[in-house]
């Protein structure tokens, strides 16, 4: 009985029919078929970011920052952030979306055991579902068992048809998101889990919320003990020379940032939150900003 799928009950089967009615959406593009996306949040410390998840490699074009999608009968325009990922072996895409776009948008809610430990052995065995459409587009959902597991990877037994790369697949006894259908093979249901997707994704978005800065101290910079400001450097009329130091006092202009949301690392040692540092020699200096917060411009 280990190859059958678990009985589903009866608000497990609403859930489904729920997940049916709306969170896959077509894609409206010129002289493209059977190309479509679904929405979850990836989540990271204390935030959540919602994403969209191309069954497709999208070809980075210029000022390609939107897509349109069938909703509601109707097209709506889905605005991109900034994090984009893009496998082109897995042929999926995964980016950032603006907030403004999700108030009326569906999520599917990615099943938590997948965050942290790559160790995903639990799943063995587990019941599954994917939603798809069948071969006379109509949307369709099919029921299967994990059979084996190789890292990121892992075989199962639900029917799917030739055109269901992509598609989500999820636990069967909560109805969370942990992979996606991966065709490629022939010779079996192969299936991509998102632990792997989300951590390669999360790299991308670390680096969108990440700036580093070269500075080159003097001789003169020591010899004064001057300090070197690399946020907010901008002489307030209204300040005062620091006669002491020689250095301009600064207005607190950045007040977005503070301590709670950056992270200020020098040569790869975390350091106290300031504006500037005080050098103890001359050389090359690199500065790390690391940001918990979403950058705006």
């Amino acid at each position: 009985m280990e190859t059958y799928p678990n009985p589903a009950n009866k608000k497990c089967i609403q859930k489904i029919l729920s997940q049916m009615n709306n969170p896959i959406y077509k894609i409206k593009e010129k002289n493209e078929k059977n190309k479509f996306c679904f929405f979850c949040n990836i989540k990271y410390e204390n935030k959540n970011i919602p994403v969209i998840i191309l069954n497709y490699y999208l070809i980075e074009e210029k000022n390609n920052n939107s897509i349109q999608i069938i909703f509601n009968n109707k097209l709506e325009k889905i605005k991109f952030g900034k994090a984009r990922y893009k496998n082109k072996d897995l042929n999926i895409s995964i980016i950032e979306i603006k907030e403004d776009n999700i108030n009326e948008l569906n999520f599917f809610e990615i099943n938590d055991n997948l965050y942290g430990d790559d160790s995903h052995q639990w799943l063995y065995k587990e019941s599954i579902y994917i939603l798809h459409y069948n071969n006379k587009n109509d949307f369709s959902v099919s029921y299967g068992v994990i059979k084996d597991m190789n890292n990121s990877q892992f075989i199962h037994t639900g029917k799917v048809y030739e055109n269901s790369h992509g598609f989500p697949i999820f636990n069967l006894s909560n109805n969370k998101l942990i992979g996606i259908h991966n065709n490629k093979s022939v010779y079996y249901n192969n299936g991509i889990l998102f632990n792997c997707i989300i951590n390669e994704f999360l790299q991308y978005f670390n680096i969108m919320n990440e700036i580093i800065i070269t500075i080159l101290v003097k001789e003169d910079d020591v010899s004064f003990k001057k300090n070197i400001y690399f946020l907010d450097n901008y002489i307030d009329k209204d300040n005062e020379i620091d006669d002491e130091n020689k250095n301009e006092i600064t207005s607190n202009n950045l007040k977005e940032l503070n301590e709670y949301n950056t992270e200020i690392y020098r040569n790869n040692e975390i350091k106290e939150y300031k504006k500037y540092f005080q050098p103890e020699k001359a050389g090359e200096y690199n500065i790390k900003l690391k940001f918990k917060i979403n950058l705006t411009e």
